[in-house]
């Protein structure tokens, strides 16, 4: 089974928080909902007892983000949601917990153990401002394309483009990075993750189990 953390935080979109763990729920390697037989163990990761996402909803985090960091040589995937920019690049420049979260995930070398970080909308300036979408392809919400670029350029060239979900590929440590544009494209994405760590069934699968009908990348 592999491990998965959800990272959440003060104003996080709640679907791009949802529609992940929805997806990652049903991913099962027996194709049968009267026999599961889970692909994932999924952890949900906060700075504190209680997160209030963008839309007032509470969310309660079963690991706070300094046990996450010390247990990171046991995790298989991050997912890192998005929220209002103002809310994400203030957690950049305080280097919060959220950020050392994914530096640390990212610095991990990943080899002889493939790893995924998978970023929805706004989430994939947390992965620009740590480095991770250097000379790579990514994406996010359209309406922050060139807030992206910004973050991004200070770390080196990447192409940033308009899409549902982008696979950026394999970094130089073996982490596969994908990035995906806003809010129910994570849900695509999330799709296309459990097709690169399970299987095209299980994706597919996990897709129709939430009656959703999984959209191409462009």
């Amino acid at each position: 089974m592999l491990s998965v953390a959800i990272l959440v935080f003060d104003g996080v979109d709640i679907l791009d928080f949802a529609g992940p763990l929805e997806i990652c729920s049903h991913a099962s390697h027996s194709l049968d909902y009267r026999k599961p037989d889970p692909v994932f163990e999924i952890d949900i990761v906060g700075a504190h007892e209680l997160i209030k996402s963008s839309a007032g909803v509470h969310i309660s985090p079963r690991t706070s983000i300094e046990t996450a960091i010390s247990r990171l040589d046991t995790l298989d995937v991050l997912i890192v949601p998005g929220g209002p920019p103002p809310i994400l690049e203030s957690l950049i420049k305080s280097n919060s917990q959220e950020l050392q979260l994914v530096q640390a995930f990212g610095r991990l070398e990943t080899k002889e153990r493939p790893r995924i970080i998978l970023s929805i909308c706004t989430g994939a300036m947390f992965l620009a401002a740590s480095g991770l979408l250097k000379d790579t392809k990514a994406t996010t919400h359209h309406l922050f394309l060139d807030d992206l670029r910004a973050i991004c350029g200070t770390k080196g060239e990447t192409n940033i483009v308009a899409a549902r979900y982008v696979d950026g590929g394999v970094r130089p440590n073996g982490l596969r990075v994908i990035t995906s544009g806003g809010v129910s494209s994570g849900l695509d994405a999330a799709c296309y993750f459990v097709e690169q760590a399970a299987s095209p069934q299980v994706a597919a699968y996990a897709a129709k189990m939430v009656e959703y009908e999984w959209k191409a990348s462009s």
